[in-house]
């Protein structure tokens, strides 16, 4: 997908999501660029997007990488899945911080790798809980949240 068009569809519902979501306190932004292969990682290796946070501060960045993306319900579920990890952002943070101080750095690398395998289970289970068990998938969220929007003006 040409970049202009990823980011074009992230701001046109981004605020919908947003909002659909309960993050409105957040500020995201969001950056269209390559993301490196992690090719000796089976299981993370090709993502098409990653989200860095500042809970302190509700400020995240969310990166796409359009060259990974088919089409317009890619980037908005890819879209969704970053901000879903904004739920818990400031648990990780503290995790992280607190673990790093009491374990080798060995012990704290590997504790990384399972809190983040289980941090994307959790994701995932988030994701087809919406879509499958509430039949909101990404964009009937977002036109949920969009006639939300639109009445409240």
């Amino acid at each position: 997908m040409e970049t202009a068009r990823a980011q074009a569809i992230v701001k046109e519902n981004i605020k919908q999501l947003r909002w659909a979501l309960q993050l409105q306190d957040w500020q995201i932004s969001n950056v269209c660029e390559r993301i490196e292969d992690k090719s000796d990682d089976s299981e993370w290796g090709d993502t098409a997007g990653y989200c860095l946070a500042n809970p302190n501060y509700r400020a995240a960045c969310i990166t796409l990488d359009a060259d990974k993306i088919d089409d317009e319900a890619d980037v908005l579920a890819i879209l969704r899945h970053e901000m879903l990890h904004l739920f818990h952002a400031e648990l990780s943070r503290v995790f992280l911080a607190q673990v790093k101080t009491a374990v080798s750095e060995r012990e704290y690398e590997l504790l990384g790798i399972t809190f983040a395998h289980c941090i994307e289970r959790i994701v995932g289970r988030i994701e087809y809980m919406l879509d499958i068990g509430l039949g909101m998938q990404t964009k009937a969220m977002v036109r949920r949240a969009k006639r939300h929007l639109e009445r409240g003006k």
